[in-house]
């Protein structure tokens, strides 16, 4: 796990000097992603930086950017590639200086090209540079576990783990994309290529991106992968998780209590080669907002020493600009904040976490699938089935365009409709809401230097438990079958069928608090700054049917606090440690 920053400076505006210092201070930016050691190539007008984060051969022979034997290729990556020790042997080339899966994956693709990433198993953002014909290559997985942002302006072709290094470029100035204003204040998430920055896209998963550096083009295309239908999904959990495992650091557990996260524990507990076993939980003090009961339970099974963290409003309210900063975006989901907490108690005793992220998506585990599989699902449901607000709700405080912004949304689910139900749902939401609940996992564990990993997003895993039949995933009454009779060998029947929790926060109450997060209230009714595209009329009436309890707004209220933070940091350029006292 790494941070990894390139550019390239068309038409020559700095020297060879200036461009190094722009690209050391990038590294610096975002210097927390990788602590064990930074690298800088300069090839004429291309900057390629690398930040590393050491996990697979910690020695100075695997730092990055990294060369292949011929110095004609340099690869500057961030991830890890399971399966290369397999892949070493169908490579040509063995002569090898590490054992880390750095070289493996710069001789991979020196030998297959852009076939060699449809062979890697893993979570990766990478960037080559073929120094003799002048291409930059920039992928990621087939997730976007590992994000990878790019911008192409008329100066300028960049790319980084991060958008924030992109502000170092001179001349260039983040705005806000006001045509995403209307997905993300629905979904909280913009599932296309453009991002809520404007002029700044991401790479989408599966995504392969062929920069010509001589003839100043971009060509954007999806990468094959071959996978295998295989039935016995207990079999194929048994082995993503031990590869998984892959490291030369210590590993540890993210441990909720719920039946994914509990599962991936035990599984890892007894393939862990290390004595002492760290697992981390994190809730409220209140037994209404926590499931330490659970984790406690599960962690005594399989003998962990067990961390059980408790943060409090106040630690929220702090935290909650700091994360965005880090984030990059505004804050989708409450428990961003948490996660950021429980990896930076984590980073202390290990440098890599185990998590169940994924299991809801690949076999039916949302609650909101039960509903929605007693309906008849429509393109129209289907769309909006990870939504938050309406349309209409968000065009009522943002003022929007008239022009369509769901096209993409509209389209995937066109494609969908060949699938059964539970199918349909399962992919919809691997396309449009798994990559923001990963990239909160990854920002949030790289603001720690810490790696975040997830076996159910095994490539094989998926594909094969997306094929089961609706009735072994979901039905109107019960999610996660299938997963729940695995489950059932190794955990107790009080941990596998208990009713699923998630990981909610009292947002609601809090905003009602004037001395806790309700004090963010503040940034609409006395705003330093007002915003073209706030409707604040509408904004104050939300607040006070809120406040005096006459409607739940919390859900919206949520979308645009955050969406005014962000603002403040990467438009305003305020200091996010300054915001919550500034309140």
């Amino acid at each position: 796990m790494c941070g990894i920053i390139g550019f390239i400076d068309k038409k020559n505006i700095l020297s060879k000097k200036e461009r190094k210092q722009i690209g050391r201070k990038m590294l610096q930016k975002i210097k927390y992603r990788g602590r064990d050691s930074s690298g800088l190539c300069c090839f004429d007008n291309v900057i390629i930086g690398h930040n590393r984060l050491a996990i697979i051969d910690t020695s100075k022979k695997a730092s990055q950017p990294f060369f292949n034997n011929k110095k004609n290729l340099v690869v500057s990556y961030n991830g890890e590639i399971f399966n290369h020790i397999e892949l070493r042997k169908i490579i040509k080339n063995n002569k090898y200086q590490s054992t880390s899966d750095t070289e493996t994956l710069v001789h991979a693709y020196e030998e297959f090209g852009d076939k060699s990433l449809g062979l890697l198993e893993g979570m990766f953002a990478t960037s080559f540079y073929n120094i003799a014909d002048k291409n930059i290559t920039l992928a990621v997985d087939q997730f976007g576990i590992k994000p990878l942002y790019y911008l192409d302006t008329p100066d300028w072709f960049a790319w980084s783990s991060e958008v924030k290094v992109f502000s170092l470029l001179p001349c260039f100035r983040m705005l806000v994309n006001e045509g995403c204003l209307l997905e993300y204040g629905i979904f909280r998430t913009i599932a296309n290529s453009k991002t809520i920055f404007k002029s700044i896209k991401k790479l989408l998963p599966g995504e392969v991106l062929t920069y010509d550096v001589n003839k100043d083009l971009i060509k954007v295309s999806l990468y094959k992968t071959k996978t295998l239908l295989i039935k016995n999904i207990n079999k194929l959990l048994h082995k993503s998780v031990y590869s998984h495992l892959l490291s030369n650091v210590p590993v540890g557990l993210q441990l909720s209590g719920g039946v994914d996260s509990s599962l991936i524990s035990v599984l890892a507990s007894k393939q862990l080669a290390q004595k002492d076993i760290h697992s981390f939980s994190i809730g409220l003090q209140d037994s209404n907002w926590n499931e330490f009961k659970y984790s406690r339970l599960v962690s005594n099974l399989i003998k962990t020493k067990h961390h059980q963290i408790i943060f409090t409003q106040e630690e929220f309210c702090k935290l909650l600009p700091i994360a965005t900063y880090h984030l990059d975006e505004p804050v989708n989901y409450p428990n961003t904040i948490p996660i950021m907490i429980l990896t930076k108690r984590a980073r202390k005793y290990v440098k890599v976490l185990l998590s169940g992220e994924g299991a809801d998506e690949i076999f039916g585990g949302y609650l909101r699938y039960c509903r929605l599989i007693k309906q008849k699902i429509t393109p129209h449901n289907l769309m909006f089935s990870n939504s938050f607000n309406t349309p209409k709700q968000i065009r009522s405080v943002i003022n929007i365009s008239k022009e369509d912004h769901l096209s993409e949304r509209k389209l995937l689910v066109k494609k969908l409709n060949k699938h059964t139900s539970a199918r349909k749902l399962s992919i919809y939401d691997i396309k449009t809401f798994l990559p923001s609940l990963l990239l909160r996992q990854d920002k949030m564990g790289m603001a720690s230097n810490l790696e975040n990993r997830f076996p159910f997003l095994d490539l094989q895993l998926v594909v094969s438990a997306l094929n089961l039949a609706d009735k072994d995933k979901v039905t109107s009454v019960e999610t996660k079958i299938f997963l729940k009779k695995i489950a059932d060998k190794y955990l107790p029947k009080e941990i596998v069928y208990r009713k699923k929790c998630g990981f909610g926060l009292p947002i609601s109450d809090w905003l009602k608090d004037k001395n806790g997060f309700g004090k963010y209230l503040t940034i609409f009714t006395n705003p330093k700054i007002k915003r073209p595209y706030f409707n604040y009329r509408r904004i104050f009436k939300l607040i006070a049917e809120h406040l005096t309890k006459k409607r739940d707004h919390s859900e919206i209220l949520w979308v645009l606090i955050n969406l005014e933070i962000w603002t403040k940091i990467f438009i305003d350029n305020e200091d996010q440690k300054d915001i919550w006292s500034g309140l």
